[in-house]
């Protein structure tokens, strides 16, 4: 995660960052289309691995965490006093660490002030868009199991690295929260 000069400024309006446990049962995930993440068989534009996404909606019956960022309400990069992502988990599974396997992320909206979005493009001259930490809340926006059945393998492992990197950073402040609490502000900072 890149946090930007632009990025501390609006961190410092951050007062505490929280990691709440959701319970339930774990998401059931979906099966998409199998490409490896080698890329396609040589020779055919069959899948011949598979990739997990849950399209359904949350609920209470998931297992998974949120991360929550609260901001002072003196805050004047944007109005919401509180960023969220949540991460749920697959239905059960583990990997060979023990550790849950993560189903998908969910991040929320920012309402920016006028002129105050560090993830708009060409924001301070960022000609290729912005690298901001705010970005990480963005949404993610998953593709449909037709969109993966066409990807090329070189695009598919790109969106497993996408995903990766965010379940990867999420666990990171997970854990840094978890372990350190408020002191995670001085560390990302």
């Amino acid at each position: 995660m890149i946090i930007t000069e632009r990025d501390q400024k609006a961190l410092e309006y951050l007062i505490d960052i929280r990691c709440t446990y959701l319970t339930g049962r774990p998401v059931s995930p979906v099966k998409l289309a199998a490409i490896s993440s080698a890329g396609v068989a040589a020779g055919s534009s069959a899948p011949s691995n598979s990739l997990a996404i849950s399209s359904r909606a949350p609920s209470s019956d998931d297992v998974g965490y949120k991360l929550s960022f609260d901001f002072s309400s003196s805050n004047p990069y944007f109005t919401d006093h509180t960023l969220e992502k949540t991460y749920y988990y697959k239905n059960g599974q583990v990997d060979e660490f023990g550790e849950f396997l993560y189903a998908k992320s969910i991040g929320c909206a920012i309402h920016w002030m006028g002129g105050m979005d560090l993830t708009a493009a060409n924001v301070a001259g960022d000609a290729g868009g912005p690298v901001s930490f705010f970005t990480f809340f963005q949404p993610q926006s998953l593709p449909s199991e037709f969109e993966v059945n066409n990807m090329t393998g070189e695009d598919y492992v790109a969106l497993l690295d996408e995903i990766k990197s965010d379940f990867e950073c999420g666990r990171d402040i997970r854990n840094e929260v978890r372990f350190t609490g408020t002191r995670y502000i001085n560390w990302m900072c």
